[in-house]
């Protein structure tokens, strides 16, 4: 069985009053495949405006359950979708950490690997491991540290100009 909240809002409501009951509620339905608990545990949170998001259960690369809830834009009122497309923040970090374990597991990425490899442009990358970016000793600097970042972080940027951007932002400290 894998859970996975692809897409979340108000992240501090993941770690206490959302993902531990959901995780809980989930595990112990999966063996019923009754998912009627799970569709009243989203109507409560929806009801009450408490969250946002989109979750599904898969097994096998089967789904299981498929559900949006909430709101997108409060202002406009629009309702979540299948596409819509939220800010995660640092709650991304547990499960890219995961997905690179994973990789490393299947023999396709090495934890020593140099971030060279896949970012040359990026200030010592000769020097940063993946495992120093896992472990946060990499020395790079924190963007969210960036004068403009707080006047920045809602528009969009493609991946290309995100590194471009790293890229030129000093080391804070050597790996």
């Amino acid at each position: 069985l894998q859970f996975c909240i692809f897409k979340v809002q108000q992240l501090y409501f993941i770690k206490s009053k959302f993902l531990i009951p959901l995780l809980f509620t989930a595990t112990s339905l999966f063996a019923q495949r009754d998912f009627k608990q799970l569709h009243i545990y989203f109507d409560s949170i929806e009801k009450h405006h408490t969250f946002s998001g989109s979750a599904a259960l898969t097994k096998n690369a089967q789904l299981l359950f498929n559900r949006e809830f909430g709101v997108l834009d409060g202002a406009k009122n629009t309702a979540v979708n299948s596409e819509s497309k939220f800010r995660i923040g640092s709650i991304s970090k547990t499960f890219t950490a995961a997905l690179i374990m994973k990789t490393v597991e299947e023999g396709k990425l090495k934890a020593s690997d140099k971030l060279k490899k896949y970012h040359p442009e990026i200030v010592n990358a000769k020097s940063i491991t993946i495992e120093h970016l896992l472990r946060h000793t990499s020395g790079m600097f924190n963007y969210t540290n960036d004068s403009l970042f707080w006047q920045q972080h809602l528009e969009p940027i493609s991946k290309e100009k995100q590194i471009e951007k790293l890229a030129h932002y000093p080391s804070d400290f050597k790996p």
